[in-house]
């Protein structure tokens, strides 16, 4: 029974972790191509291919657009959401090394 509950704890936190890393990266990918590379629009394959990791390590430079663009509301929340989708998916990976590493002291795993 204990071993299930790992196992179920264990997928919701990495279904929650992808989560919100793909809505990091997306919302990322909108304010760079709406605010810094004008040239390009965001494509369909920018919308399926969620999982790049470059784009969730990748400075935008929030603090000049935020400058440049006091009154635009969108892209303040998109720069909160974006922050906010970050530290919740460093918080979630952190729960689950810790739920991983109780599970194996308590030797359930």
């Amino acid at each position: 029974m204990m071993i299930k509950i790992c196992i179920i704890g264990i997928l919701i936190l990495g279904a929650l972790i992808l989560i919100f890393i793909s809505s990091a990266i997306l919302l990322k990918k909108e304010v760079y191509y709406k605010y810094i590379d004008t040239s390009k629009k965001i494509t369909s394959f920018d919308y399926w291919n969620r999982y790049d990791g470059d784009w969730l390590f990748n400075d935008i430079g929030f603090k000049e657009l935020l400058f440049n663009n006091p009154e635009d509301q969108w892209l303040i929340k998109s720069v909160k959401s974006i922050k906010r989708s970050e530290r919740t998916s460093i918080v979630l990976f952190i729960m689950l090394i810790m739920f991983a590493g109780i599970m194996k002291y308590l030797e359930v795993l």
